[in-house]
């Protein structure tokens, strides 16, 4: 690339295209954007004080591993609940048919005794 002829013809050139580009400029636009900006860097900045606080919160709180051991001790606590009202369910039908069969023995008991007399 050669330098330009003469710096007249640049400067001739530059001041073309700013006319061209100067037809399109609105102030206002411009400055909305630019308050666009500072507002987005006000809200970036409470996004980001949001965020420090909840890592904050998120340190002082149990780790996800200590939750999962928490919950699977809790279900092998509530299989164990389970079992154990199952047997006692089993255990309470057995009672109550040997309740029924001793009602019937005492039932009878008094009948013999009396055939007995």
């Amino acid at each position: 690339m050669l330098p330009p002829k003469s710096y007249t013809n640049l400067y001739n050139e530059f001041i073309q295209t700013a006319k061209l580009w100067g037809k399109g400029y609105d102030k206002g636009i411009i400055d909305a954007k630019i308050l666009a900006v500072s507002d987005n860097n006000a809200e970036a900045a409470a996004c980001d004080r949001a965020i420090r606080e909840l890592d904050e919160e998120e340190k002082k709180s149990t780790d996800i591993e200590d939750l999962i051991v928490q919950r699977q001790e809790a279900e092998q606590e509530i299989a164990a609940i389970d079992r154990r009202i199952a047997d006692n369910s089993t255990l309470g039908k057995v009672l109550q048919a040997r309740l029924k069969k001793k009602m019937g023995e005492f039932d009878e008991k008094p009948n013999k005794v009396r055939k007995e007399e």
